[in-house]
């Protein structure tokens, strides 16, 4: 069950790998998933994926950060090569998350870096170009549904085991609030979102959200919860004729009657008129736009004693 909490644990990598739920299941639910699984060609048992999640969030991961700890958090001689990644990096990138394993990616990371590019450069420039790229390759049947998911889980991965060292990369800020990030609710696209999260944590933000199951459960956050912003990532076009209810209703029920909005997304495209038709204080489109704006909007908005 998808439920919107602080974005902190190490359980956010099984969500973001999206076998969460798996992990969660009884054995006898597991052992009927096998059997199933085993029925229909190309799909792995319940099980196997269950203990794939595990070794991903108690070795891989850690062995990752700890190994290359240094590589990803000390300044470096730039190497041959432009630090800023390329469509052509872009391209090889997708097609090492979908065809090898995390180690590769993580490498491949690491050798951007010693061409100079900066972890940010590294988010904004090729991992969330790669994780777009995937969707067209999708889109355009060049890719099936099962190496998409399978490029933006490694994808996921690795933006999780990242995330202690981009947070090393910026100055301590001054507290910021607390921001509510979801996705649209029945999307399945969280990799954008759990990028904008890295991004608000940065920034000194508390940071909660998830994939929702339905609107209720945004607005029943925003109803129990004090949140200074909400950010709203919206990926499908179809999505956007409901994107007004929803913002509009988080306003009605919001503890907070200044709580600011913020929308971002493929569907949106960046486009700060459709979003503010749509009810958005304004849109974001990438994390560092997202919590400039978000300061932007929040200001010296007041707030009710602890």
């Amino acid at each position: 069950m998808a439920v919107l909490r602080q974005l902190l644990g190490t359980s956010d990598i099984l969500e973001a790998y999206e076998l969460y739920n798996l992990c969660e299941e009884g054995e006898d639910s597991a052992a009927s998933a096998d059997q199933a699984g085993a029925d229909q060609e190309g799909f792995e048992p319940a099980s196997r994926f269950a203990g794939l999640a595990r070794t991903i969030e108690t070795e891989i991961v850690p062995r990752l950060m700890l190994a290359h700890k240094a590589e990803l958090t000390g300044k470096r001689v730039a190497a041959d090569g432009p630090a800023e990644p390329t469509a052509e990096d872009v391209k090889t990138f997708a097609a090492v998350v979908v065809k090898r394993d995390l180690a590769s990616a993580h490498r491949f990371v690491v050798d951007m870096r010693e061409r100079g590019a900066s972890l940010e450069t590294v988010f904004l420039s090729l991992m969330a170009p790669t994780a777009r790229h995937l969707g067209d390759l999708w889109v355009e049947d060049r890719l099936d549904f099962t190496s998409v998911t399978l490029g933006l889980s490694r994808l996921q991965q690795l933006l999780r085991a990242l995330s202690p060292a981009f947070g090393a990369d910026a100055d301590c800020p001054a507290p910021a609030g607390k921001a509510l990030l979801v996705t649209f609710p029945g999307e399945q696209h969280t990799f954008g979102m759990y990028m904008v999260a890295e991004f608000f944590r940065r920034d000194g933000w508390e940071v909660w959200g998830g994939p929702p199951e339905g609107v209720d459960a945004v607005f029943d956050m925003v109803a129990d919860d004090w949140f200074d912003v909400l950010g709203v990532s919206v990926s499908l076009d179809s999505s956007l004729s409901r994107l007004g209810s929803l913002i509009g209703g988080a306003r009605r029920v919001s503890r907070n009657e200044h709580l600011r909005v913020l929308a971002g997304g493929r569907a949106l495209s960046g486009n700060d008129e459709l979003a503010v038709r749509h009810g958005a204080d304004g849109v974001a489109a990438d994390g560092r736009h997202a919590v400039h704006r978000a300061r932007e909007l929040v200001g010296a908005a007041v707030r009710p004693l602890a």
